[in-house]
Order: C-alpha cells, then sequence, then structure tokens
C-alpha cells in the first residue's frame, strides 16, 4: 500500500475505542506500526459505552472514533444530545454480535422466539433482553428476532440498554433474562457457563454494516491528509485482521491490558472458532467479517440498512427528515484506490 503525504510535525489524532472485539483494526494499527508507516500520531483511549463516544465527537474531545453503525444519526438528528455535525468515512467491519439467553430461560426451553414467549406467558412477566444503544445493530437483530415469534420489541418485552461491559455480569446476577451484544461478551457467558447463543448475525443478518469510523467535520475538512492517512492504516489493518492465519495472535493481542484486558478464551472463540452457533459451529470468519471490498465501503446500500432500522425501531421520529449523505465515500474511495483495493460499485 502506498503511504498517503503526512504533514511532518502534525497533531497527535485523538481516537477512541470501546474495549471490543471489533476495535480490532485500531489496536493492530497502533501495535504493528501501520499508523506511524504512514505518518500518524495517534491517542487511542477506552471509553465506557456509545453515548461517551458520541458526545466526545460532538465536543472535539476526539477526532474520530469506533462507534455502532446508528450512532452518526443521534449526533446528527439531536436525540440524546445536542444536533451536531458528523460522518462516516469507512465501515470497520460486518457482523459480530450474539444473543444469549439466560441459562435458566435454556433450562426452561426457550430456544427461539416462539419458546420465548410461551414461557413470558408461563411466567407471567415481560422478559427483559438488553442491547447497547438504541441506534445499534443489536437493537436492530433483537427486534428482527422476536418479530419472528410474533414478539412485539415496544409492548411484550422489556429492553433496556446497558454498556458491553455491563452485560455479563448482570445476566449472572439474573437482572437480564438475555441480551444482544458484541464480542467477547457473548462468548464470556458461554465460556463461563452461564448463558447460550440462540442468534448470531450471520443468522439474522447476514452481512450488515456492525461498528463504523466517526469523525468529526472538522478534523476531516481541516486535515485531508491526517484523515487519509487515518483511514488508509485502518483499511490495511482490517485486511490484516481478517485473514484466518492472523486471528490467533490477535487475539493474543487484544486480550492484553492495554486494549481489552480480559481471558483469551474469551476473545478468541468467536475470532478463531468454531462458534458454538444455533445452526452450527461457525468459523471465526464467518462470524466477523472485518475486510473485503463491499465490507469497508460506507455505500449508500449500507447506509439505507441503517437508516431503515431505525425507522422500523422508532429510534427516530417519523417526521424526521434523513440526513445526507452521512457515509461519505469520496474519502473512503480515495484511499481504496491509493491502497488498490478493488471497488464495488455501489448497489452491486
Amino acid at each position: 500500500m502506498t503511504a498517503p503525504r503526512c504533514a511532518a510535525g502534525s497533531r497527535t489524532v485523538r481516537i477512541g475505542f470501546v474495549p471490543l472485539v471489533d476495535a480490532a483494526p485500531f489496536a493492530v494499527a497502533e501495535e504493528m506500526g501501520i499508523f506511524a508507516r504512514r505518518g500518524l500520531r495517534v491517542r487511542i483511549d477506552p471509553q465506557p459505552g456509545w453515548a461517551t463516544i458520541r458526545d466526545k465527537i460532538i465536543y472535539r474531545e476526539l477526532d474520530a472514533a469506533h462507534a455502532v453503525c446508528g450512532l452518526p444519526y443521534s449526533a446528527l438528528l439531536g436525540i440524546g444530545c445536542i444536533p451536531s455535525p458528523v460522518s462516516v468515512s469507512l465501515v470497520l467491519n460486518q457482523q459480530g454480535n450474539v444473543l444469549i439467553l439466560a441459562k435458566s430461560l435454556w433450562a426452561d426451553g426457550v430456544r427461539d422466539p416462539r419458546s420465548l414467549r410461551l414461557f413470558a406467558a408461563r411466567a407471567g412477566r415481560k422478559p427483559v433482553l438488553a442491547v447497547v444503544s438504541r441506534f445499534s445493530a443489536h437493537h436492530f437483530l433483537l427486534r428482527s428476532w422476536l418479530r419472528r415469534g410474533a414478539i412485539d420489541p415496544d409492548r411484550d418485552v422489556y429492553i433496556p440498554v446497558l454498556p458491553p461491559a455491563q452485560m455479563a455480569v448482570h445476566l449472572k446476577e439474573g437482572y437480564l433474562d438475555g441480551y444482544c451484544v458484541g464480542e467477547p461478551w457473548g462468548s464470556a457467558a458461554l465460556v463461563e457457563g452461564f448463558g447460550s447463543c440462540v442468534a448470531t448475525s450471520a443468522d439474522l443478518e447476514p452481512n450488515h454494516p456492525e461498528k463504523v469510523l466517526l469523525v468529526h467535520p472538522d478534523f476531516a475538512g481541516r486535515e485531508p491528509e491526517a484523515h487519509a492517512a487515518l483511514i488508509e492504516s485502518l483499511l490495511e489493518a482490517c485486511a490484516w485482521c481478517d485473514l484466518a492465519e492472523n486471528r490467533l495472535a490477535l487475539a493474543d493481542l487484544l486480550a492484553s491490558r492495554r486494549w481489552l484486558g480480559l481471558p483469551k478464551d474469551w476473545v478468541a472463540l468467536s475470532l478463531c472458532g468454531p462458534f458454538p452457533a444455533p445452526a452450527g459451529l461457525l468459523a471465526g470468519r464467518r462470524f466477523v467479517i472485518f475486510s473485503g471490498p463491499a465490507v469497508n465501503d460506507p455505500n449508500p446500500g449500507q447506509e439505507d440498512w441503517v437508516w431503515r432500522n431505525l425507522r422500523e425501531a422508532g429510534v427516530v421520529p417519523p417526521t424526521a427528515t434523513r440526513p445526507s449523505p452521512v457515509f461519505c465515500r469520496e474519502a473512503y474511495l480515495a484511499a481504496a484506490r491509493r491502497a488498490r483495493l478493488r471497488i464495488v460499485p455501489a448497489g452491486a
């Protein structure tokens, strides 16, 4: 890959991430010197959750961040915050989520949304199923799964929002009946024996956009060379992360205290496989996808999927005008051409 011309002595780019497996491209770009080779000085700091990511982008405490795919619309429409311009320069990965139910429900015969509906009728209460953000694919996937069993997500269940790292402990302590989350918090429940997997992204919505590179327009507009270098660096890191032969080393890296600081077996289960999905064992490369011509491209198809699901979930007001464009391809396409990546035409 050809490095862009990055201004010598440029300031440090401030990047935020939530400690999850799909933050891997940031870890790889930093630890393997990819950022440095492109002349980028970066500071990458963990954040507790997605609202913090959004707010720090809005208030210019961060220049760029790892974000759930619908988070840009929260900022742009001022839902839960002041309205603020933001944009998406890159899709970091597709898929990678898991729907976990408590072992107590599994023991009671719950395997799918239909049996969950029967359980709720017997128990005389609404199931409590958490997600990490109303603006996340986790929320969209959970609602889709529930509807398959004629469960109304807005009436028949409670869907609280919790930071990813709080999911497993709340399930273990009995405060939740289940959750939809990114890794390694699904694997934590499986490995430790207090949860069971009833669906994955690959089961519910293959190849859906998951995390994106969220940027403040001041950074992208005023520092175009640094922005380009950031995109190219992450594209290279995504390609490295996607290779099956690199997944074990990636699990080692992510498990370290600098990044996730969690047991390697939690981290490796989804990255390396085989992951115990309902339809059978799932290879790591099929569980979470980091790279490919149609994966990283912030194209209209990926953006349409996000907006459609936000509307269907009632997260954005029915009268809201769709901001456009939010997923900005221009910088991505230029970076992909420099990196000699094959570009799939929009809509292909």
